[in-house]
């Protein structure tokens, strides 16, 4: 579980009663100390700023702590989804096409595709992944939960990375709520039934 900015790696087990009992749950701190207070995914991190976030150095730290955990608690990398809130959905989707050998899918919530183009290859500017394998996300699923009031991050975001991941071939299933900033009950449990989902069809 990836927290968003000015956030830390407490704030996001209030999603835990949505997951799996059985589930090997994981929520790190991210890298940098944010002026906002708490931490950030990015080294500098304006909150209306969204296609100027530089997750490089994410990326490479989330690849890294990815396989010690799935070596330390024998966890089956074809059942890992990464979940997260915000900036953390945003490395969330980043990391996804960097990396989609690494998972089976992505709960997004509340966030955002940083790329000024639409076109996913440009949301890996910078980082290591060249090969267009790497951009190949035709097998992994996403759930994407979004407040339509959101104040934050605006709904027509989540509208935005839907279109760029369906256009690759991802399986996106989508929903917005009247809320902002947040995820609602009924968000939870759309949380709970698309992992049930997701991991069932393995």
């Amino acid at each position: 579980m990836l927290h968003g900015l000015s956030g830390d790696e407490n704030v996001m087990w209030i999603f835990d009663h949505a997951l799996p009992r059985t589930a090997t749950v994981v929520a790190p701190r991210a890298l940098y100390a944010s002026e906002h207070g708490g931490y950030s995914w990015t080294p500098a991190a304006a909150r209306d700023e969204f296609d100027q976030a530089d997750f490089q150095e994410a990326i490479e730290h989330l690849s890294r702590f990815l396989h010690e955990v799935s070596t330390l608690y024998q966890v089956d990398r074809q059942r890992v989804i990464v979940m997260g809130f915000s900036q953390g959905a945003a490395l969330s989707y980043t990391f996804s096409l960097a990396h989609p050998e690494l998972l089976r899918g992505v709960i997004a919530l509340a966030g955002f595709l940083s790329n000024r183009s639409s076109a996913l290859p440009s949301a890996l500017a910078g980082t290591r992944a060249t090969s267009k394998a790497r951009w190949d996300v035709s097998q992994l699923s996403y759930l994407i939960i979004h407040g339509a009031h959101d104040e934050a991050v605006p709904i027509e975001r989540a509208r935005e990375a839907r279109s760029a991941l369906e256009s690759r071939g991802a399986s996106v299933e989508y929903h917005e709520h009247r809320v902002g900033h947040k995820v609602s009950a009924q968000g939870m449990q759309e949380i709970k039934i698309w992992i049930d989902k997701t991991l069932r069809d393995l």
